[in-house]
């Protein structure tokens, strides 16, 4: 009869629960607490043993240490419910499997709640690479709230911020795209507001 042997770790140590698979029904237990809109927060306060279930666990393992049945709680990291949370917002944002049929059922979206939107991809000629920064195919997603377009026409002080590496270009070059906002100061609470917000593969001056 043969008699299989953990040679070098012990299975059943915290450290090797917390990095093996996770069952499918902790899994679903997961699944089931993201879709309820928890955070990390929130679910690791419910992975909490009590001095009870503590207590039962190590008597189970020095019981019968084969047929232990082991705690979800001592199964879940940190990085599954961050996994989970991120697949869970993926499917809510992404209307279609390729990235440009997506982005233009969001622009459609947009226009049916009354927004204004931009969602263009050009190709330039040769004198126009050397404008926007030798790119052969431009990017353009922009869009407007009705509520943002009203305060823009009334401003005639605004700013223009970028954030690099926003997300990357589904054109050819898959190169990376930056999100551009335009700010002004709201009459109400006397701060910045976003008014307007673009997405470009260039950040040339020709672009903007």
């Amino acid at each position: 009869m043969y008699h299989w042997t953990h040679d070098g770790h012990n299975p059943f140590s915290e450290q090797d629960i917390k990095e093996s698979r996770l069952p499918f029904d902790v899994k679903n237990w997961i699944e089931k607490h993201v879709e309820e809109k928890k955070d990390w927060r929130g679910i690791k306060d419910l992975l909490q043993l009590s001095n009870e279930e503590m207590n039962e666990f190590e008597n189970e393992i020095n019981v019968d240490p084969n047929v232990l049945k082991i705690p979800a709680a001592l199964r879940v990291h940190r990085h599954d419910i961050v996994n989970q949370i991120q697949q869970r917002l993926n499917n809510i944002s992404r209307k279609h499997r390729f990235d440009k049929q997506s982005t233009q059922a969001w622009i459609d979206i947009l226009k049916e709640k009354g927004y204004d939107t931009l969602f263009e991809t050009t190709t330039t000629s040769e004198a126009d690479e050397k404008a926007n920064g030798s790119k052969k195919e431009l990017l353009m997603v922009a869009w407007v709230a009705p509520w943002q377009k009203k305060i823009l026409l009334k401003q005639e002080d605004i700013n223009l911020d970028s954030t690099h590496k926003t997300c990357v270009s589904f054109l050819s070059d898959r190169g990376d795209c930056y999100l551009f906002s335009l700010v002004t100061r709201s009459d109400v609470t006397n701060k910045g507001c976003p008014v307007a917000f673009f997405i470009t593969n260039s950040e040339s001056s020709f672009t903007i």
